[in-house]
């Protein structure tokens, strides 16, 4: 695997370099993976996010390299990311479900949350970022 990093200081940039479409805003997107397929081209790599990250798959084959931890999502999860924490994804796009929130903190000013956000545990590098979902029994 590709040890190289490659550093996003905005959505649209990060977006683009994945072959998603620009967001409609550029200080937040929703990116749905079961409509979008992003490019592999650089699975391997790190990338250092200028922004937050929060994700919700429901399954993935694949792993996430996350600061000293690699982690799995077979069973889904969540995964929540400050700016200029860097993550490494390797896996095929197929294997992505679910959802992922990139929102840039320049959306908070103004906000109450600008100060305190960085009081919440899920996004602090010490703590585990990833919650691990159980499947549900569907009716």
């Amino acid at each position: 695997m590709n040890s190289e990093t490659l550093s996003f200081d905005n959505i649209t940039d990060l977006m683009l370099r994945l072959g998603l479409p620009a967001p409609l805003h550029p200080l937040i997107m929703l990116v749905n993976y079961d409509e979008e397929r992003m490019s592999m081209a650089d699975a391997g790599k790190w990338f250092d996010l200028g922004f937050y990250k929060i994700s919700f798959k429901e399954s993935f084959s694949g792993s996430v390299q996350y600061g000293p931890g690699q982690y799995d999502f077979k069973n889904g999860g969540l995964a929540f990311l400050a700016p200029r924490q860097t993550v490494m994804m390797s896996g095929a796009p197929e294997d992505h479900t679910g959802y992922a929130l990139f929102f840039h903190s320049e959306l908070l000013q103004r906000h109450s949350l600008s100060q305190t956000i960085h009081r919440y545990g899920f996004f602090a590098m010490q703590s585990l970022k990833l919650c691990s979902c159980q499947k549900r029994k569907k009716e």
